[in-house]
């Protein structure tokens, strides 16, 4: 017989409640690797060459672009437009919609340039 844990890929019982919590806290997947990109994107700007800056690209296409479909589109656009900000937490969402804005001013084509 197949459990609900096992469905829905969750823990039940008496230390879930507390996993919860932790997780809200915690950064998704997608955040992860924005943020892993933005350093990396800062790092190859400033000091790296030509090769790093293919490596750093490679990279982003293997992983944002084909693993994890990390991509910046016209839905955060209209969140934007709309004023539809999500809740204050390190989730790429908010990454998305709050991080990349922020970013491309402060250091102009990081993010279409390199993440």
């Amino acid at each position: 017989m197949t459990k609900i844990a096992d469905v829905l890929g969750r823990p039940i019982g008496a230390g879930a409640e507390q996993l919860g919590h932790q997780a809200n806290y915690l950064p998704d997947i997608h955040a992860k690797y924005l943020l892993t990109g933005f350093a990396l994107a800062l790092i190859v700007t400033y000091l790296g060459g030509f090769w790093s800056r293919l490596v750093v690209l490679c990279l982003s296409l293997g992983i944002g672009g084909i693993w994890l479909n990390a991509q910046y589109s016209s839905d955060q656009i209209v969140n934007i437009l709309s004023l539809h900000i999500p809740a204050l937490a390190l989730t790429g969402m908010f990454l998305f919609i709050i991080g990349i804005p922020l970013l491309v001013l402060v250091f102009g084509n990081l993010y279409c340039g390199y993440i």
